[in-house]
This record gives structure tokens, C-alpha cells and sequence, in this order.
């Protein structure tokens, strides 16, 4: 799948964040900071180029708002960056994404269609938002199958 990017800003008034899986006390720590960008007034810049396209990694649904899973440059962690910042240009889909829905360690996911590890394991999904090193080979990886 393939986006072209239409604009960099998305107006919100939260940022989106997990909840980390495992027991910590409820403070800054307890959650883990997705689709990073640039606060703005009124929302969120992106590191985005207008008029340049994207390869999708994974799309999902969190708080009732759609990400696609970006790669902003080979060296970079991918991000999770909200969909109304694009058009679709490609729509075909890989064979091998797989649906998975009720993650009961974020119950504000609604879903995620990505590949097998990325949709399935939730640990390694954060450890790839947060370039860890082995969950990072992992994932570029599974990318060149794109």
C-alpha cells in the first residue's frame, strides 16, 4: 500500500500514546508516546513531505482514529502517523498482513493489520516505535518484503 502525503498537521488535542504492558507505576513512564511529531498550535506537525509517497507498514485504529505505519527514512524508527495526512495512491495490500483485533494490554486499539509481528505482539511493536535494536532487525526484515 501506498500514500501520497497531502499535508504535515494534524489538529488534535491529545497525544497518542500506548499503555506500557507491563506493571509500572502510573506515572510519565507508564506510557509510551506514538506518532511523533512537532507540537504546533492547535496540533501536531509532522516530518513529512507534502507531494512525496510513503510505503504503508501497518494500518490501524486507535481511539478512534486511523494510522498508517511510516517509515520516514531508513535509519529512522517507523511512526505511526494519522491517516487524514494522506491520500491513498496504491490501495493493494500485501498477502501476508494479518488482522488483529482486542489487544487487552490497550484497550483503545481497535485494531491493527500489519505483518505477523507487528500485529501480534505487542512488545515488539514497541520496541520497533522505540528502535530497539533486535525488534529493529526484525522489522527491516520483514520491509524488504515490501
Amino acid at each position: 500500500m501506498k500514500v501520497k502525503c497531502v499535508t504535515k498537521k494534524h489538529i488534535t488535542d491529545t497525544v497518542p500514546c500506548f499503555i506500557k504492558p507491563y506493571s509500572v507505576p502510573k506515572n510519565i513512564d507508564y506510557f509510551v508516546t506514538f506518532s511523533f511529531g512537532t507540537g504546533v498550535d492547535g496540533g501536531v506537525e509532522y516530518p513529512l513531505f507534502v507531494g512525496a509517497e510513503y510505503t504503508v507498514y501497518g494500518i490501524m485504529v486507535h481511539d478512534h482514529i486511523m494510522y498508517y505505519l511510516i517509515s520516514y527514512e531508513e535509519a529512522c524508527p517507523p511512526d505511526w502517523i494519522p491517516s487524514s495526512l494522506f491520500q491513498v495512491s496504491d490501495c493493494s495490500i500485501p498477502y501476508f498482513w494479518v488482522f488483529q483485533n482486542g489487544f487487552k494490554e490497550n484497550d483503545e486499539i481497535l485494531f491493527i493489520i500489519s505483518h505477523y509481528e507487528i500485529a501480534t505482539d505487542f512488545c515488539h511493536m514497541l520496541g520497533v516505535l522505540q528502535g530497539y535494536s533486535s525488534d529493529d532487525k526484525k522489522f527491516r526484515k520483514a520491509m524488504s518484503e515490501y
